[in-house]
């Protein structure tokens, strides 16, 4: 099986940016 990349989820503004 081809590997697929990962969606990105979208930031939720209650988590910080690491």
């Amino acid at each position: 099986m081809p590997r697929r990349p990962k969606k990105n989820r979208r930031m939720s503004k209650d988590e910080p940016k690491n």
